[in-house]
């Protein structure tokens, strides 16, 4: 009789522990402090952002999301380095050459994502950074040179050539036929 009562005892309080076990609600993960810094307020980069914020979306991931839109800024990069120290992100998240290259001089230890990098060196010996790096055709690169600076008349013209630059020279006396 005395093992009876065992086991209806472990019985019970294994039923009792199962439905503890299912009414505790899941303990939320520690958010994660992601950092974004954007070149500009354009097109290309406004997506490219909005694309990361849905792609975290998706993922389920809680976090929390500090956006530095260099463009325009009236305090200077080092400040904003501050706020970022300040914020200890798991990661930063970088739109563009220029806040690539800062984020790659003052954060060595948080990683980094960078996109729209037009420079494949920009990102090659940094140990804590992956991205995406960008080669636009010319006329597209004059393209949205003629957009950023539509009073610039004057053309300079400098060719390289093909071996040390990588790109076409006759590009660039299709320039003037452009537009640019």
């Amino acid at each position: 009789m005395h093992g009876c009562k065992i086991s209806t005892f472990l019985k019970a309080a294994i039923i009792i522990i199962f439905v503890f076990w299912m009414t505790i609600p899941e303990i939320p993960a520690n958010e994660v402090q992601i950092d974004v810094l954007v070149s500009h307020n354009e097109s290309p980069y406004t997506e490219v952002l909005t694309g990361f914020q849905n792609y975290i979306v998706e993922q389920k991931i809680q976090m929390k999301c500090s956006t530095y839109i260099l463009e325009n800024k009236k305090a200077p990069i080092s400040q904003i380095s501050l706020e970022i120290k300040k914020n200890k992100p798991g990661l930063i998240f970088t739109v563009g050459t220029i806040p690539t290259v800062e984020a790659l001089k003052v954060f060595d230890d948080v990683p980094i994502v960078a996109s729209l990098i037009l420079d494949e060196n920009t990102m090659k010996r940094a140990r804590n950074s992956t991205g995406v790096i960008l080669d636009f055709p010319i006329e597209a690169q004059f393209f949205w040179l003629k957009s950023f600076l539509p009073e610039a008349k004057k053309n300079r013209r400098h060719v390289q050539p093909v071996g040390k630059s990588g790109k076409d020279p006759t590009c660039w006396g299709n320039s003037k036929k452009n537009g640019a």
